[in-house]
């Protein structure tokens, strides 16, 4: 697995996303379990809330696993492409803050 980093708190809603998802990735629940920390805000679209966030007649609301994976990966996406969240050990994706070194030819 890849190993995310980044330096601004501001995305840490993200990686303690990537973190849910990797302590879950052999189940086959359609809902996230109940009494986990579900960080949404900064992680979900508003325009994907409908699609994660299942509200039954009865009981609590419940995130649906593969479209918040969904949203997640995509709030990657957005964020590796900022180089607001880096991959250790990646070329392209690397610590922006890591000076590259460069070789003469």
């Amino acid at each position: 697995m890849l190993d995310f980093r980044s330096s601004n708190d501001q995305h840490r809603p993200v990686m303690e996303a990537l973190k849910l998802i990797e302590r879950h990735k052999d189940s086959s629940n359609t809902y996230l379990p109940l009494g986990e920390t579900i960080p949404l805000e900064r992680v979900a679209r508003k325009d994907w809330m409908e699609f994660a966030i299942f509200t039954p007649d009865k009981g609590p609301k419940r995130v649906m696993r593969t479209v918040y994976e969904a949203c997640v990966f995509q709030a990657l996406r957005e964020r590796l492409r900022c180089k607001e969240i880096w991959v250790v050990g990646a070329d392209k994706w690397r610590n922006p803050t890591t000076t590259s070194r460069m070789t003469s030819r």
